[in-house]
């Protein structure tokens, strides 16, 4: 299923924020067919980000 059928937002403002963290390194590109883009989590930025957040907590 789409992202987009799952989100109360317009497919274009689901693209531009897909686009943003894609840019900050959090998701990639894993695959494509026709038109639709298969996405992954970066696992490295995850890790990173629980790591900061439990040095907090």
């Amino acid at each position: 299923a789409d992202i987009v059928d799952f989100l109360p937002i317009a497919q274009a403002t689901v693209s531009q924020h897909l686009k943003v963290l894609r840019e900050a390194d959090w998701i990639r590109v894993c695959g494509s067919k026709g038109p639709a883009v298969h996405y992954c989590l970066n696992n490295e930025r995850v890790l990173w980000f629980r790591e900061r957040v439990g040095d907090i907590f």
